[in-house]
C-alpha cells in the first residue's frame, strides 16, 4: 500500500488523506474509528481528514447512518475527476498566457543550496533541453566536491542520451 501514496500525493493528496482513500477502498463503508485502524492514524485525525475528502468529493458521508460512515468512490470517478480539473484549467491557458504582457517568459530567480540543489538545478526543466546547446561557467575541478562528480557524471549521461551538447568558460589549469 505504500506505494500507492506517493502517486496519490501527486494527485493532490495529503499524506494521510491518500492513507485515509486507500483503507476506505479496502475495507468498504467504514467508521472514522474503523479507517483510523485501518489507515495507522489517531480516530480524530481520521474523522477530520475524512471530512476534508467528502469536501474534496473523494468519499462520500453515508446519510442516516449512526455512527457516521464513509465510502470511497472509485478510482476511475477519482482520475476522471483529476483529467476534468486540468481540461477545464488549460481552457484558461491562452488567457494567462496573455497576462504576460507580451514577454514570452518573464525572468525568475530560483535558488537551489549544497549538492542536492545542484542536483536539482541541472535537472531543472532538462526536458526543454534536448536537441539543445548549454553554455556555461565552470569552477576549478579540484575544488569540486566528490559527491557533486556523481551527481554530474548522471546529468552528463543524460545529457548525451538526449544530445544535449555542452559548452563551457572554465579556469585555465594544468589539469584542463
Amino acid at each position: 500500500m505504500e506505494h500507492l501514496i506517493e502517486p496519490l500525493k501527486n494527485l493532490g493528496l495529503t499524506d494521510k488523506e491518500a492513507r485515509i482513500y486507500l483503507a476506505l477502498l479496502q475495507v468498504g463503508p467504514a467508521t472514522p474509528y474503523q479507517i483510523a485502524k485501518k489507515a495507522q492514524i489517531k480516530r480524530p485525525t481520521a474523522y477530520v481528514i475524512a471530512e476534508e475528502l467528502v469536501e474534496k468529493g473523494l468519499i462520500v458521508h453515508i446519510p442516516g447512518e449512526s455512527p457516521r460512515r464513509y465510502i470511497a468512490r472509485t478510482p476511475d470517478s477519482f482520475f476522471e475527476d483529476a483529467e476534468n480539473k486540468l481540461s477545464q484549467a488549460k481552457h484558461i491557458l491562452p488567457e494567462l498566457r496573455s497576462l504576460q504582457k507580451g514577454v514570452e517568459e518573464k525572468p525568475s530567480i530560483l535558488y537551489f543550496e549544497g549538492v542536492n540543489g545542484i542536483e536539482l538545478a541541472l535537472m531543472h526543466r532538462v526536458k526543454e533541453l534536448h536537441n539543445t546547446e548549454v553554455v556555461g561557467f565552470y569552477a576549478d575541478a579540484a575544488l569540486v566536491s566528490p559527491s557533486l562528480l556523481g551527481t554530474t557524471e548522471a546529468y552528463n549521461q543524460y545529457r548525451v542520451r538526449h544530445h544535449i551538447t555542452s559548452r563551457g568558460i572554465v579556469t585555465d589549469t594544468e589539469e584542463l
